[in-house]
């Protein structure tokens, strides 16, 4: 998390990776940070990479469909999704 904020480093993360740049991000996107937050939070990423990777991989809707799948029955998951 960007420290006394709710946003993650992932989320910030995500949106460089997308082509967003920081300076978009702190004036169009999340108005309320700051540049040095942001290179904070590339910082951070630098050192964290595989965990934060391993997070934004895991908060995908594909993941969570998976997830739903391996955790309800056929019938159960066609409820919730709608599929």
């Amino acid at each position: 998390m960007i420290r006394g904020t709710r946003i993650k480093v992932s989320h910030i993360i995500g949106y460089l990776l997308i082509g967003e740049t920081p300076e978009t991000i702190t004036k169009n996107i999340l108005p309320h940070l700051t540049l040095p937050q942001i290179e904070d939070a590339q910082k951070y990423y630098s050192y964290y990479k595989e965990e934060i990777d391993k997070e934004r991989r895991e908060n995908t809707e594909e993941a969570g469909r998976r997830y739903l799948r391996e955790s309800l029955s056929e019938d159960d998951y066609r409820k919730i999704t709608g599929t």
